[in-house]
């Protein structure tokens, strides 16, 4: 299903006409449907919404803002968030720290575009990992065995199609190297299970629904992905994924890409600043910690961590008074 059609088909299901006035919605784009994003996306749509009529939040009802309805919009991931972004077909998005930082300042697969200043970060999410998958039998050990081989590298839009080509490089890996195919995760999964593929590499946070199916009818191994010096630490971090977060599947030194919470720049300070609030209370918390996995690592603590683009307005605000923030400290947004 379409995005559009998709949002039209959720606001009629939550019975809401879409006549209403601008400002009343605000759609988060999220990722495919069998993404973690398209379910942390929908989760957190649910926990700021607060239409009109809602029950009172101290009394069990939804502790979101008041008057909005927020809706998890599908799409290929975070390159085709942030484009949408830019062009004012979403209000927000969970995108990847590092292409953020590249749409920013208009590095890498942005470069022919140009830096689009007026992204801004509400808040980290949580923390994606790479994920290099092979069959347990393959000869593939390390990425750089990867060289002359067929790879699934995500969909063509997506973030990971993005990120992989960049993070390979410090691998001593290109593109030209290997044979990359950009297909949708089930597709992928079929092909590695068929024999057709060798492998494919993936951003997104674990457990991964779609991984976790394939190695209940293949035995898989999870590829090493070792922090390398020249990487920039504020959006690749050291990370592992755990034994057993697949099945049969050993402990593997990874990386990690924090996912953020991004609007335009001319969304409204008061609406993000209400977003942002409704984010930390304490009952969205515990509805994000129950809702998923991933849920749990979403805190006020570390909603600041992995800045690679400056902060909204509205989210400033909000930091600031919970003392995140000191009168004249801003929060990184890295540089170029």
């Amino acid at each position: 299903m379409r995005p559009h059609i998709l949002f039209i088909v959720l606001m009629m299901v939550l019975g809401v006409p879409t006549a209403r006035a601008e400002g009343a919605f605000v759609r988060i784009g999220t990722g495919t449907s069998s993404g973690t994003y398209f379910l942390i996306g929908g989760l957190l749509a649910n926990a700021i919404s607060n239409p009109e009529g809602s029950r009172p939040c101290d009394k069990g009802g939804s502790c979101g803002v008041p008057g909005l309805v927020a809706v998890a919009q599908s799409t290929e991931g975070s390159m085709e968030n942030i484009n949408l972004i830019l062009q004012g077909q979403l209000e927000s998005a969970i995108v990847q720290a590092d292409l953020a930082y590249y749409a920013f300042y208009g590095l890498g697969p942005f470069r022919k575009k140009g830096p689009a200043p007026k992204l801004r970060m509400i808040s980290r999410l949580y923390d994606d990992v790479i994920h290099g998958i092979v069959r347990a039998d393959s000869p593939v050990q390390t990425l750089k065995d990867i060289k002359g081989r067929t790879i699934g590298m995500g969909e063509s839009f997506s973030g990971t199609a993005a990120s992989v080509p960049i993070l390979l490089s410090y691998y001593g890996v290109s593109l030209k190297s290997l044979n990359p195919v950009f297909l949708k995760l089930e597709k992928v999964t079929e092909d590695l299970e068929k024999g057709t593929l060798d492998g494919f590499l993936l951003v997104g946070g674990t457990p991964l629904a779609a991984i976790g199916d394939l190695g209940g009818r293949v035995p898989l191994r999870l590829l090493p992905v070792p922090f390398q010096p020249k990487m920039d630490p504020t959006f690749y971090r050291r990370a592992t994924i755990a034994e057993k977060t697949y099945p049969d599947t050993k402990t593997v030194e990874t990386l990690a890409i924090p996912a953020l919470w991004v609007v335009a720049e001319s969304q409204g300070i008061a609406k993000v600043h209400a977003m942002t609030a409704a984010l930390w209370h304490p009952t969205t918390q515990a509805f994000l910690a129950n809702g998923h996995h991933q849920g749990k690592s979403m805190t006020l603590r570390r909603a600041l961590d992995g800045a690679s683009i400056p902060l909204h307005a509205g989210a400033e605000q909000f930091y600031r008074e919970k003392g995140l923030l000191l009168p004249d400290e801003k929060a990184s947004g890295g540089t170029p």
